[in-house]
């Protein structure tokens, strides 16, 4: 199907060719990859692959394309790029979070080997009020816990991603799984997480 227009080929990946709907989001690759890189902007896009935030979204719309129900490729591309505004804002949060957790790992290995260490760390405690030290302590256990009450895979999917830096294909050849599978590994962690931290945060303000 080389010729095929875009309406020809969401029509037929409507019928169930698979083969239809993949070169049909391929369509879209080029303009997703420019609309991840502007969103992200400068700061993230050093720190956070656009690409694989477009192929999570290809991975979801392969997965959930039987639940859109639009009838043109306005409604099509539209549903598209909701895919990837969500993923957009889930990659943001997602490295927001590990890279807080990260600055208070990097602090505290830096503390225990550099002679000038324990020096930076009382003058860092004198300089911050009593409170605020309480709610960074808290805030760094409450994470911890968090991660600890997850699976063993899920565990190893947030330190591979986020610490460690690995694609989705890494880590696919790592669990030796499909990409679609380390994509929803990968999502079902953070949702765990970020309920847990949620509902760690109810507690102590109830």
């Amino acid at each position: 199907m080389p010729h095929s227009t875009p309406p020809e080929l969401l029509a037929r990946a409507r019928s169930g060719d698979t083969q239809a709907l993949g070169k049909l989001l391929e369509l879209y690759r080029n303009s997703l990859c420019h609309q991840a890189r502007q969103q992200l902007g400068s700061r993230l896009n050093s720190r956070v692959d656009y690409s694989d935030i477009v192929q999570e979204t290809f991975l979801e719309a392969q997965r959930d394309f039987s639940g859109f129900r639009g009838e043109c490729e306005a409604e099509w591309a539209g549903w598209l790029n909701r895919i990837l505004e969500n993923n957009l804002a889930e990659a943001v949060r997602r490295h927001d979070l590990v890279q807080k957790r990260s600055v208070r790992s990097e602090r505290s290995l830096d503390d225990s080997k550099s002679p000038a260490g324990p020096l930076r760390k009382q003058l860092s405690d004198n300089e911050a009020t009593p409170s605020r030290r309480a709610v960074q302590a808290e805030e760094t256990l409450s994470l911890n816990l968090a991660i600890d009450n997850m699976t063993a895979d899920q565990r190893e999917v947030i330190r591979l991603r986020y610490m460690d830096g690995l694609s989705l294909k890494e880590l696919a050849q790592h669990f030796d799984r499909s990409e679609m599978a380390v994509a929803s590994l990968l999502h079902r962690a953070v949702d765990r997480l970020r309920g847990q931290l949620s509902n760690g945060k109810r507690d102590r303000d109830s």
